[in-house]
């Protein structure tokens, strides 16, 4: 509850000071640090396939990377190559099922 009420403390900060940085801390605020930028890109780490439910599937799960909003999911033919890889699928989550796979018997 204490959380809730602090966070909409906070956006109402934010709001009503137009994001100046004295108006912020004069409210007893920390002003939040300035974004960096990172040419880059994290990698997941942690990744696990198993199979899925249903044939040509699998299920992916992974590390949450701190601060990612989404993770783009590509595969490639062994052996990979630069110019193998192919979008698969972006997920918001830690997690996707690949669908359209082919099934080896």
């Amino acid at each position: 509850m204490f959380n809730q009420a602090f966070a909409q403390l906070a956006v109402y900060v934010e709001s009503v000071s137009g994001g100046d940085e004295a108006k912020i801390m004069s409210a007893g605020m920390d002003v939040r640090a300035v974004a960096t930028t990172s040419n880059e890109v994290p990698t997941p780490e942690g990744l696990m396939a198993t199979a899925s439910d249903h044939d040509g599937e699998i299920d992916l799960q992974w590390n949450s990377v701190n601060g990612a909003r989404s993770y783009l999911i590509e595969r490639s033919a062994d052996p990979p190559t630069a110019e193998s890889w192919q979008h698969e699928a972006v997920s918001t989550r830690s997690s996707a099922t690949i669908e359209g796979l082919t099934v080896l018997v």
